[in-house]
């Protein structure tokens, strides 16, 4: 049996049924991105906070913290001072910086890009999609390794619950597969 649904009731964002019936396609196939989209941009804020939460954790854990007496006449120096816990801290610190900064650039395409949408203008989804493609592989990979680094600079007490280090590795590990896996994002980067 027939049934007619009230136009009202239809979602149609995309794609519309017109008053005679008529279909009508999507302005383009890559709106369907729209959803996946808006949550890689949320992904690459996340992971950001995350790696930058975790670098912030054991640079205070190392200002804190001494250990091995370097000159016999002086105390222990602080675990910060040591040029190897320098190496590995200092550039989670900058590449948390980095995607800060990238995270906050990305939000601004895709506001723009949703400017251009509600007038018509998809000229801009290729490149919304290519580069939070690109910057969720990078942020999610950087981040779940950052993490681990982090943790690891702070010996055994990065293994203690209330660092926090198990929540934040878990999260930024899990970000590395869920809303498409980094090698397929890496791919379509490249396309």
């Amino acid at each position: 049996k027939n049934f007619r649904i009230p136009r009202s009731n239809m979602l149609m964002k995309n794609a519309k049924l017109l008053r005679d019936g008529t279909y009508q396609k999507p302005i383009s196939s890559v709106l369907n991105y729209g959803t996946m989209v808006f949550t890689r941009v949320l992904i690459v804020l996340d992971t950001s906070q995350m790696l930058a939460r975790a670098a912030t954790i054991a640079i205070r854990y190392s200002c804190v913290r001494r250990q091995s007496v370097i000159d016999p006449s002086k105390p222990e120096v602080q675990v910060i001072d040591h040029q190897t816990q320098q190496a590995k801290l200092l550039p989670q610190l900058a590449k948390a910086i980095a995607l800060k900064l990238s995270a906050d650039n990305l939000w601004k395409m895709y506001e723009a890009t949703q400017e251009d949408l509600e007038t018509g203008n998809t000229d801009r989804l290729p490149e919304l999609h290519a580069v939070s493609c690109c910057l969720k592989a990078v942020s999610t990979g950087d981040a779940a390794a950052g993490v681990e680094v982090c943790r690891l600079a702070c010996g055994g007490h990065g293994y203690l619950s209330s660092t926090n280090f198990l929540n934040l590795y878990g999260s930024a590990t899990a970000a590395v597969t869920y809303e498409g896996e980094n090698t397929v994002l890496y791919l379509q980067t490249a396309r």
